[in-house]
C-alpha cells in the first residue's frame, strides 16, 4: 500500500459521506482502505457528526496462529510449532513498532483484550496531514502477509 492509495481511501469515504447521510438509516459508514492477515485500517464516518471522520487502525494475530498446536506427544509436531513461533514474533514486534509509530503522530492505542485486537485510533476534523498519512503507511515486509 502506497501513501497515494490510503489518501484515494479517504476522500473515496469523504465524497460519499453526504450520499451516505440521505440514503443511508445506519449510524455510521465504515470503509476497509487496507487489509492483510495480520491489520486492518478503516476509516469510520459516523452519520450524525458528519464533521469527524474516526481513522482506525487493527492489529490482530492472524487466524492460522491459533492453529499452531501449543503441545503435543508428537515430536515432530512440536519440532514444527517451535520453529515457526520465532517468526510469528518477529512479525508481531514489526507491527507494535508500527503501532507506536501512529501514537507517535497522536493516535490513541488501546488493547481489546477479549478480541486480543491491538487498535490505534484518531479522529480527523479536517483533511488529515501528509505526515499523518505517511506514518500510516505499512512497512513493505508488513505489506507481503
Amino acid at each position: 500500500m502506497e501513501y497515494s492509495d490510503l489518501v484515494k481511501g479517504y476522500q473515496r469515504l469523504i465524497d460519499k459521506r453526504i450520499k451516505s447521510a440521505l440514503a443511508n438509516d445506519q449510524p455510521e459508514r465504515v470503509v476497509t482502505i487496507h487489509e492483510t492477515v495480520w491489520l486492518r485500517i478503516l476509516l469510520i464516518h459516523n452519520l450524525k457528526n458528519p464533521d469527524i471522520v474516526r481513522l482506525v487502525v487493527e492489529v490482530s494475530f492472524p487466524n492460522w496462529v491459533y492453529e499452531i498446536p501449543m503441545s503435543s506427544n508428537n515430536d515432530e509436531i512440536i519440532k514444527e510449532s517451535s520453529l515457526r513461533i520465532p517468526g510469528v514474533l518477529k512479525e508481531l514486534v514489526i507491527h507494535l513498532e508500527y503501532l507506536q509509530k501512529l501514537s507517535d503522530v497522536g493516535f490513541r492505542l488501546e488493547l481489546l483484550a477479549e478480541e486480543g485486537i491491538w487498535n490505534a485510533s484518531t479522529e480527523l476534523k479536517q483533511p488529515p496531514s501528509k505526515e499523518l498519512f505517511k506514518a500510516l503507511v505499512p512497512t513493505k515486509s508488513m505489506t507481503r502477509h
